[in-house]
């Protein structure tokens, strides 16, 4: 069993706090995602990466734990090696821009750094 929890941020302007979950939820449009193989290099997944990232307020197998890290339980791959996995990476966040770092990659032993900005 996982259990996971939610860390909190400074948010709107009457000085609520609007959780890291919260800030996140929307779609994302990716800008750039970067491997790092198990020797350290690093390469760009390719020279114009497209892809889509959906954080639905009550739905999906995502939460942000307290370490400010975002977990996801694959559910379905094209690799089937990966259903049922849960990955972790480090969140940042910065105004429309979020950033996904060190998601390990358990299959090959790699880490993936991404960039989305908000779609709009």
């Amino acid at each position: 069993m996982t259990v996971f929890g939610l860390a909190s941020v400074p948010g709107s302007a009457n000085g609520q706090e609007k959780s890291l979950k919260d800030q996140i939820v929307g779609t994302w449009i990716l800008v750039s995602t970067e491997t790092m193989t198990q020797s350290g290099k690093r390469y760009p997944y390719g020279t114009d990466p497209r892809g889509v990232l959906i954080f639905a307020a009550n739905f999906g197998t995502w939460a942000v734990t307290v370490d400010k890290a975002l977990a996801r339980r694959v559910e379905g791959a094209l690799n089937p090696n990966l259903e049922g996995i849960i990955t972790k990476a480090s969140i940042s966040l910065v105004g429309d821009t979020l950033r996904l770092s060190g998601e390990l990659n358990p299959v090959t032993g790699e880490r993936i750094d991404a960039v989305y900005r908000r779609a709009k």
